[in-house]
């Protein structure tokens, strides 16, 4: 499963809408969840260990499912820092 994203794109923040803060700090709920996701993950990697589950083809499988899920936890790491690059472009336009 491939899924590419269209890159975010830096706002400018409108007059008449919310503030740099409001939408950085918008930004950091997201970032805090991703972060929360990704430990979630981490402590969830369990389910890949070889003493918890069997795979059908042994060792071959449980490798393939170790990199899918570390594929995983490197999309999710991936967005975390897009996430923040944001909330530092947004703050550096606010600044000036």
């Amino acid at each position: 499963m491939a899924t590419s994203i269209l890159p975010l794109v830096t706002p400018r923040p409108n007059l008449n809408g919310n503030s740099s803060e409001q939408l950085i700090a918008q930004l950091v709920e997201v970032i805090n969840a991703i972060r929360s996701l990704e430990n979630s993950l981490e402590h969830a990697s369990d389910c890949i260990h070889g003493r918890n589950f069997q795979f059908e083809r042994g060792p071959i499988h449980r490798q393939m499912a170790s990199e899918a899920w570390v594929d995983r936890l490197r999309i999710v790491a991936d967005l975390k820092d897009e996430y923040t690059q944001l909330a530092v472009e947004i703050q550096k336009a606010a600044a000036g």
